[in-house]
Order: structure tokens, then sequence, then C-alpha cells
């Protein structure tokens, strides 16, 4: 599965990109993120309820899970899954 981070996610986990085994859902691989880049990652996806923040943005192959089933959206090893944290512009 290939993984690209976007903007403050990049910087926290010191990657644009990253080829890895795929974990069996979209939540999974988010959970697993989180562990491994610890609690300033996490904060970027996740409120304290565990249900992701708004304005974050995970796509598998160009489609967003919420179009899909959501964190129980299906990963496969041939998969592209994009991160986006929250976003601000002015």
């Amino acid at each position: 599965m290939r993984l690209r981070l976007f903007a403050t996610l990049r910087n926290l986990a010191g990657a644009k990109e990253l080829e890895m085994e795929a974990p069996p859902t979209a939540g999974a691989l988010l959970e697993e993120l989180s562990r491994r880049w610890g609690k300033a990652f996490d904060d970027q996806l996740f409120d304290d309820e565990r249900h992701l923040l708004p304005g974050v943005i995970v796509l598998v192959n160009g489609r967003h899970i919420a179009h899909l089933d959501g964190r129980e959206t299906p990963l496969c090893d041939g998969d592209a899954v994009d991160l986006f944290p929250p976003l601000a512009g002015g």
C-alpha cells in the first residue's frame, strides 16, 4: 500500500510517502499511524472521543472514506491512501 501524507502530517512523520503493508481498514491504518508517530500526530486526526476531526481527509484510491465505508473502508496492499489533516487558509 502507498501512503501519502500532506501538510503538518509530513513533518510529524518525517516522510511524505511510504510503502507499507495494508492494515485491514482505514480506521486501523489511522490508529497504527497514531501509535507509530505519537500524540502530536494523533492530535492532528482525532478528538478526545477518537472521532476524526472535522476537515481530516482520508482518500482511498482517490475516493473519500466518507463516501465509502468510513473508518471501516477495507484496504488492500495495492491501494493508494492520501491523508490530509484539517487545513486552514487565508
